[in-house]
């Protein structure tokens, strides 16, 4: 507060305090008068009672109401007025509250998140990474989940876990740069060998094991040393209690102890087994006490040592059997098998002697859904008939004959007659089937109401792809999809088909031109999917140079234009889809076999650093990619 005092007993008029600052300046009457007045306002104001000079203190704005233009008097005796924020100063006001951006969440919010979403999301990146992509790295696929790991303790458990549900092996990157593969490449191994032994709850979260660069320096190894690779591996296998299938790496069964072999036999989640089976070279040693001994030793017979090792395979559901060498095989080893096998849903069966596998093991077969049968001369026409009017043959969903030169139409007919649930057939041979000397025909010769997927491969032409086009046009087939036919030699299944402007590779002409493949005639017998296509676009090319339908254009009776639309190849509104791709890419035989099974397909790369950024880059030197093959994709 400004207080104001005055010399001696007179108090300090506002006049005087006015007068002070404005001394130097010369006065008028007239303003010496309104100073005056002004003066007489404030000595009052300062002699008011405590309660007015109280009152007077809230208000901090004096406001006149009007003074005279020329400044000699006020009009008006000024009064106090409130301003509107003083009269605002005690209404109730509402608490402003302060509102979050949208789109931003708490972070407590991902906590609470349900183990589903980050399956999803983990599933995702791995389409990312490995579905239709053919620059795949397992690499770099581990380090963006090793990278979500350490995101948060949530992502951490669902990343953990589902890196280690699938272990991707890549071996050392000088591996790749030795001349002579040393053994000290397996030092990854080594590693997780002794992660899983040290820390149990990763061990049970293995389900699957991908070795496809391991079985590449396994083949490149000593004897030696492809012994040491085996015992490693089946040290981890040991260690994995839940392990369901091992990719990548199918090693040959010689009848004789393995450690592999012994861990596999021990897991009971085990879903898929590759069994490779080739003669010994010697058998082992029965034990001492039963040298000599004319009693039966199971020690040494391959039967009993075979399938003794399916003893705990209770969830097995896919099995392979390969003979590279046939003869060791009975039909109680295959039925001893079979019987220990109550999961059992997919088979194949491949180069067996007719000794080891015939009609009699096929009738045994149990109720599947996919069964592959390939080069078993013991099969013949009337076990195969046999065999498709069967209770085991209803189940089936996918079935696939290759090799085995069936004769008689009926067979063929019967199987697709008769499995209700007949989804996927493949029918590869030699010779073409035909009708039994004075038997008729039926109309239509081949009939599915569930077929969806046909690969019809008959290399020597004949009736059989006469009557098989018949059927479809007939309309036999009504769920049928696609259509693979490398050896439609006169186009009849591709006429049946949607028309296609272009079937062929660019690269078509330059595989010719390398191999030097006939094209000619002899293109008619040739089985491979690269003169497959060529023809297939050369009819395509000839169906556009024949004139399909004109159209006349008339004006009072005078013909003004004439179009004409080229023909294609093919039949519009039809649903079939005629496809000549193989079941593995950039490879020339379109049924997959066992040779790209023992053969893991590389995809070759050189050594330079490839820094592109977005889906399957890869920041560091590029290796040599072994792509295993899936199980799956035999049936």
């Amino acid at each position: 507060m400004l207080r104001l005092f005055a010399s001696e007993k007179e108090p300090f008029s506002f006049g005087d305090v006015i007068s002070r600052y404005d001394a130097p300046r010369p006065c008028t009457a007239a303003q010496l008068e309104s100073r005056n007045s002004m003066s007489s306002v404030a000595s009052s104001r300062y002699t008011r009672s405590s309660r007015d000079s109280m009152s007077s203190k809230r208000s901090s704005v004096t406001s006149y109401s009007s003074i005279s233009s020329n400044g000699s008097s006020l009009d008006i005796v000024p009064t106090l007025t409130k301003t509107p924020w003083e009269l605002d100063r005690y209404k109730r006001h509402t608490i402003a509250r302060r509102t979050r951006p949208i789109g931003l969440l708490p972070p407590h919010f991902f906590q609470k998140l349900p183990r589903e979403i980050y399956d999803c999301i983990l599933q995702q990146l791995q389409s990312v990474h490995f579905d239709d992509t053919p620059q795949a790295c397992p690499s770099c696929y581990l380090r963006d989940v090793r990278n979500l790991a350490l995101t948060s303790r949530a992502w951490d458990k669902a990343a953990r876990q589902h890196m280690y549900r699938n272990i991707w092996i890549v071996t050392d990157d000088a591996h790749y740069e030795l001349r002579k593969v040393k053994v000290k490449s397996t030092g990854r191994l080594k590693l997780l060998r002794r992660t899983l032994r040290e820390r149990s709850v990763l061990a049970k979260y293995v389900q699957e094991l991908k070795l496809s660069d391991v079985y590449q320096l396994y083949r490149s190894a000593s004897p030696a040393g492809k012994s040491d690779i085996v015992d490693l591996v089946a040290s981890i296998v040991m260690a994995c209690p839940n392990l369901e299938r091992i990719s990548g790496f199918n090693i040959p069964y010689d009848y004789n102890f393995d450690r592999l072999s012994h861990a596999l036999s021990t897991r009971r989640n085990l879903k898929e087994r590759v069994w490779i089976l080739e003669t010994p070279k010697k058998l082992e040693d029965a034990p001492e006490y039963e040298k000599g001994s004319e009693v039966y030793s199971p020690y040494t017979d391959p039967t009993e040592i075979f399938f003794q090792q399916s003893d705990n395979w209770f969830a097995l559901e896919t099995i392979v059997l390969h003979a590279q060498n046939p003869g060791r095989m009975s039909f109680r080893s295959f039925i001893a098998t079979f019987r220990k096998l109550p999961s059992l849903k997919n088979l194949f069966l491949s180069n067996f002697s007719s000794e080891e596998f015939n009609d009699r093991t096929l009738q045994a077969l149990p109720a599947l859904h996919s069964l592959r049968l390939q080069e078993l001369h013991g099969v013949t026409d009337k076990g195969l008939l046999r065999f498709a009017t069967s209770d085991a043959a209803k189940t089936l969903r996918s079935l696939t004959l290759i090799d085995l030169e069936i004769m008689l139409l009926s067979v063929i007919s019967k199987f697709l007659y008769n499995i209700p649930e007949l989804r996927r057939f493949t029918l590869v041979q030699d010779g073409s089937p035909g009708l039994l000397p004075g038997a008729a025909a039926p109309s239509p010769v081949f009939q599915s109401k569930s077929l969806q997927f046909l690969h019809w491969d008959i290399l020597v032409p004949g009736t059989a792809n006469e009557d098989l086009a018949s059927s479809i046009e007939a309309g036999a087939f009504p769920s049928l999809r696609k259509i693979r036919a490398p050896s439609d030699h006169d186009g009849l299944l591709q006429d049946l088909c949607r028309p296609l402007a272009q079937i062929s590779y660019p690269s078509d002409h330059q595989v010719v031109k390398r191999t030097r493949a006939p094209m000619a005639s002899e293109t008619h017998y040739l089985r491979s999917l690269t003169a497959a296509r060529l023809a297939a676009q050369a009819r395509i090319e000839d169906a556009r140079r024949r004139p399909g339908l004109k159209v006349v254009v008339e004006e009072d009776g005078i013909i003004q234009h004439v179009y004409t639309i080229r023909a294609y190849m093919g039949m519009v509104g039809s649903q079939i889809e005629y496809s000549l791709e193989p079941d593995i890419r950039g490879s020339e035989n379109a049924v997959i076999g066992i040779p790209d099974l023992l053969k893991v397909q590389i995809r070759a790369e050189d050594r330079r650093m490839r820094p592109v950024a977005g889906s399957g880059a890869c920041w560091h030197p590029l290796r040599r990619r072994h792509v295993p093959v899936r199980l799956s994709e035999f049936f």
